[in-house]
């Protein structure tokens, strides 16, 4: 074995015989972990959050990794409790510890060296690395760094006098309510800051909804705005509430038939032992009544017995139903639903939206896959406002995927479909441009590159000055010349 690698599986041994009084167990308590860490009402830390396992004696806390401030704060307590051993084994600790280091913050002094070391593989460190490495990190973090490590944390170092205050840590005290903490469960990624990483990851509403409970101060400012949020909307669901009681019953049932009458009625009478019970026809007249909206029906015929049963019932607290089509129309089949199933559900909600002055046809399966990506684009330009039947194409766009975006196909407005037609040709009317202009210009670059090489290939006449004889010889070697 090379020298190298047999003196880092010394350390770690060593480093195992250091920690062999810790009990080989998976979840840490006050009687497994033996660190010297102790649980108090200042860290959001407790036992059962450090990890121990038989293949790594050392405790770690179980946090995913860390950035920024939350991830100094978790290297100096990793080096604080675990000692060189600690940092050794986690990574993210080595990667935090040698930013430190080479920039002089986190309460380090500069230490290129070490910090240069932190940045190697561990495989290759060589001998004097891991010497260095031991002798720096077998001593406890320096008083400054411990300060800087309560910052975002608390104060989880035990006694050590060099921690900051709550305050200045970031924290204060704070009343937990059943209210306030019911708020806390339901908004945990809200209440999720930069910094407090640590203290959200091991906030448990269990436990630590109590009264003067060290809080992060901007949870506590977040806290107290969900709260007053949460009171202003009972207010005023209170103040609809009281209001919806005093209504008279015109105003209850004003712009409803008599189908929808009868249908509230059943809808709300179903498991309410306030009203009488209704007769076996009343709850298959309203599955029937529930298909005919979806298809855009005419209302089926009431049963003599539901008839009599609705003109028996109160209407002093009466409710409307919510329509079935709405329903329908809302509750998309799901993604992974076939392209028929999509179709037919588009074919159905567009029924609903269909008029003389609107129709509506089916695009050509030929220009369908064009059709469903224009539209794609449209969806963030166009204004909608009361045209339904095309807010709910933008919808099923959004809420497929896939193949089954085809489905806007199924049926659209014909005053889509025509602007789509419109904007195609326009599209290739002005690729045509283009593409003339293109070709015209490259003629053009064409005609100047073909001047431009006639130019480098022109050369001077000769013309010999006129004090020089121009001679020839003749096949008799006889020389004759011109002198003009």
């Amino acid at each position: 074995m090379p020298f190298k690698t047999l003196w880092i599986t010394l350390t770690l041994l060593v480093s195992s015989v250091l920690w062999s009084n810790t009990s080989l167990a998976f979840t840490g308590t006050a009687e497994t972990i033996n660190n010297g860490f102790v649980e108090s009402p200042e860290c959001p830390i407790r036992y059962e959050h450090w990890l121990v396992s038989e293949w790594r004696p050392i405790p770690f806390l179980n946090l995913p990794k860390l950035y920024g401030n939350d991830a100094r704060s978790h290297a100096i307590l990793t080096w604080f409790y675990g000692g060189a051993a600690a940092v050794y084994e986690r990574g993210y600790a080595r990667e935090t510890l040698s930013k430190c280091l080479e920039n002089g913050s986190c309460g380090l002094e500069k230490n290129r060296k070490i910090a240069k070391i932190l940045k190697k593989d561990r495989g290759d460190w060589s001998d004097r690395d891991l010497r260095r490495f031991n002798d720096y990190f077998s001593q406890s973090p320096p008083d400054e760094a411990i300060a800087e490590g309560t910052v975002g944390l608390g104060r989880c170092f035990g006694d050590h006098p060099a921690q900051k205050s709550m305050e200045e840590a970031g924290f204060m005290r704070y009343d937990f309510t059943p209210e306030s903490c019911e708020i806390a469960q339901k908004n945990a990624y809200t209440l999720t800051f930069s910094q407090f990483a640590i203290y959200s990851q091991f906030f448990n509403p269990k436990t630590d909804c109590i009264k003067g409970a060290y809080v992060p101060t901007p949870i506590v400012a977040k806290l107290d705005e969900l709260l007053a949020k949460q009171r202003e909307e009972e207010r005023w669901a209170a103040r609809i509430a009281a209001y919806r009681a005093k209504r008279p019953v015109a105003e209850r049932i004003k712009g409803l038939n008599g189908c929808q009458i009868a249908y509230g009625l059943i809808h709300h009478g179903i498991n309410n032992p306030d009203v009488s019970r209704i007769p076996d026809a009343g709850v298959r007249w309203a599955l029937a009544y529930e298909q005919a909206r979806i298809k855009d029906e005419a209302c089926p015929l009431i049963p003599k017995a539901l008839s009599n049963w609705v003109q028996a019932q109160s209407l002093k607290t009466f409710e409307p139903a919510q329509d079935p089509f709405i329903y329908y129309r809302n509750n998309m089949p799901r993604g992974n639903s076939n392209l028929d199933h999509w179709s037919n559900y588009v074919r159905t909600v567009m029924h609903h939206y269909e008029r003389p002055d609107n129709p509506h046809n089916a695009v050509p399966a030929e220009h369908c896959s064009a059709f469903a990506t224009w539209l794609n684009g449209k969806k963030h330009s166009q204004k909608t406002d009361a045209r339904y039947d095309w807010q709910f194409l933008f919808d099923v766009l959004a809420n497929s995927s896939g193949r089954t975006g085809l489905s806007v196909c199924a049926q659209a407005p014909a005053s889509m479909i025509y602007q789509f037609f419109s904007d195609q040709r326009l599209a290739q009317q002005q690729r045509a441009a283009a593409q003339r202009r293109f070709e015209a210009e490259q003629k053009r670059k064409q005609a100047a590159d073909a001047a431009f090489q006639n130019l480098l290939r022109w050369k001077p006449s000769y013309n010999p000055p006129a004090s020089e004889p121009r001679c020839y010889r003749r096949d008799d070697i006889t020389e004759i010349c011109f002198q003009n």
